[in-house]
């Protein structure tokens, strides 16, 4: 089994593997070798909304353990030990930002609306959505045009699979195609978000910000939000506080029960378009930062790169 652990700390994710017949005290030494919490003290949360994992005997093997799959992101934290801890804790994992009288008295009278938020204090997530006992977020991705994939991952399966993505879907020869993907001038589409979903079996849900419009790729269970404004993706997470400083506890991947996390993935949608989060990329103004000129479009651009050789592009305008 591969888990992905999320430190208190917030540093980058931590991978590791275990055989799933292994137990669950075993789990636990591995996660304190790797982070060098006691075992004894550490606390595990997976799943959506996250569940304490710790099974009784601590013995039971961890493919027994029905909260527990290959894959999860398992949230790690220090058991609390006295009770000041306990109630600080929970103040901080509970923590839900003050909303002034007139506020409450608007959205009293709006119900629909009534779960949309933009804050610009640094400290909190910009756009965020009330969702059941936390709230979803989006995270922006780095615009380096690689914000969503890997290309590496996407050629390992064009090439694994040359019956299924062959000239016909890709539009290329796949050897092309590869090397036309694996350029910084190159952005991904449908056609990796497919192959990404199949390659890390999870589901892509994707809502268009401009039209509102959700688009599923792949057949697996789990599923992954991604919020696209017409050039670029971020991610959407869920976490029980819209602090900044908690992104370490962001739970990524939902499950089919979590249906409503698509309907507040839309109110999200209308959050960030109605903050100009949406590009239309037809006409949209990108500057390049190695001559200055102004090009206006998706195709300008990408043809002016394929001419010149000039990736250091950015937009100025809508």
């Amino acid at each position: 089994m591969i888990f992905k652990l999320r430190l208190p700390s917030g540093s980058k994710p931590i991978q590791i593997s275990i055989d799933s017949s292994e137990s669950f005290s075993s789990l636990l030494e591995t996660i304190s070798r790797e982070t060098q919490i006691p075992a004894s003290q550490i606390n595990i949360k997976a799943g959506f909304p996250p569940k304490e994992i710790f099974p009784e005997p601590t013995t039971v093997s961890l493919d027994s353990i029905s909260d527990l799959r290959s894959g999860d992101i398992l949230i790690i934290s220090t058991k609390i030990t006295n009770e000041t801890d306990k109630q600080q804790s929970f103040s901080k994992e509970r923590y839900v930002p003050a909303v002034s009288s007139e506020k409450n008295s608007s959205s009293s009278k709006n119900k629909n609306i009534s779960n949309i938020t933009s804050l610009s204090n640094n400290t909190l997530s910009k756009h965020h959505v009330k969702n059941d006992s936390g709230y979803l977020i989006m995270r922006e991705i780095p615009d380096d045009n690689s914000c969503l994939f890997r290309a590496l991952t996407v050629c390992e399966v064009i090439r694994a699979n040359p019956h299924k993505y062959t000239e016909a879907i890709l539009g290329k020869k796949p050897q092309e195609y590869c090397s036309w993907i694996m350029l910084p001038t190159s952005w991904g589409g449908a056609i990796e978000l497919e192959i990404l979903s199949e390659f890390h079996n999870v589901q892509v849900v994707s809502v268009d910000i401009g039209s509102l419009q959700v688009y599923r790729f792949g057949n697996s269970n789990p599923f992954a939000i991604l919020l696209y404004n017409g050039i670029h993706y971020n991610a959407v997470s869920f976490n029980q506080s819209i602090n900044d400083d908690q992104m370490s506890e962001d739970m990524s991947i939902f499950m089919p029960s979590d249906n409503k996390c698509i309907e507040n993935a839309i109110s999200l949608a209308k959050l960030v378009k109605k903050a100009s989060g949406y590009a239309n990329t037809s006409s949209f103004k990108i500057q390049c930062l190695t001559c200055n000129e102004i090009l206006t479009g998706e195709k300008s651009a990408l043809l002016h790169a394929k001419q010149t050789g000039h990736t250091n592009l950015t937009q100025i305008g809508n």
